[in-house]
């Protein structure tokens, strides 16, 4: 812990904002709130209501101890949906084939062991999105040709507004988070910057946890007889 707090030993590939604290140009509470801001604009912010912070105080919570196992992650995507108030969400993550697939993780609830699909990576909004590493807003599907059908990875729903963000891990576009068909009207702004911030916020854990040697628990915990 020592020598990660010491920023000398510990600067690999120091990025502007280290380079002008170090050099004494930049305070580091300045650096601290900029990077807030650049997470959870003033504008964002003004807009939450109670509802959506208690929302995502909840999923950062959760996140925080998305080590403990898989299984939270359909907990989370269910927060996601409410705060989203959207039909579903989706994790998808690149496949070992990276140029070709992208891997849609089974984390509806009740989804434990089932398989994950599998979404050709040059096709679709989520697609799109992993390939660019640029947000994507589609509000209203059913104005365009083929109505959602090119967007169509979920043979259960069929998508008439969808929105995907890029979820970067350690520097690196490996996933996209998509949330689909909007319960009330259709997307917004608004939303696509909520669905950013929740996508910045799980990218932390799970670069984290890919990092780990040690496997993830797949199963969730046994109630405790107590």
């Amino acid at each position: 812990l020592l020598n990660w707090m010491d920023s000398r030993s510990n600067s690999t590939g120091d990025n502007l904002g280290n380079i002008l604290v170090e050099m004494g140009a930049l305070p580091p509470s300045a650096l601290a709130d900029g990077l807030v801001h650049q997470s959870l604009p003033d504008q964002l912010l003004a807009s939450l209501n109670a509802d959506d912070l208690r929302l995502l105080l909840r999923i950062s919570a959760l996140i925080q101890h998305l080590n403990k196992g898989p299984w939270l992650l359909a907990s989370i995507m269910q927060l996601l949906n409410r705060l989203l108030d959207c039909e579903t969400s989706s994790l998808m993550l690149a496949g070992p084939d990276t140029d070709e697939t992208l891997v849609s993780l089974p984390t509806a609830p009740g989804a434990a062991g089932k398989e994950e699909r599998r979404v050709p990576m040059d096709k679709g909004l989520a697609g799109w999105v992993f390939r660019n590493g640029k947000p994507a807003l589609a509000p209203n599907m059913l104005e365009g040709k083929n109505g959602g059908e090119n967007h169509r990875h979920d043979l259960t729903i069929s998508p008439r507004s969808l929105l995907a963000v890029p979820l970067f891990i350690n520097g690196a576009c490996l996933g996209v988070l998509e949330a689909t068909n909007k319960n009330s009207g259709l997307f917004t702004r608004q939303d696509l910057q909520k669905l950013t911030i929740l996508a910045n916020m799980l990218a932390g854990t799970l670069g984290a946890i890919m990092s780990q040697e040690s496997p993830l628990t797949t199963t969730p915990p046994a109630p405790s007889n107590r």
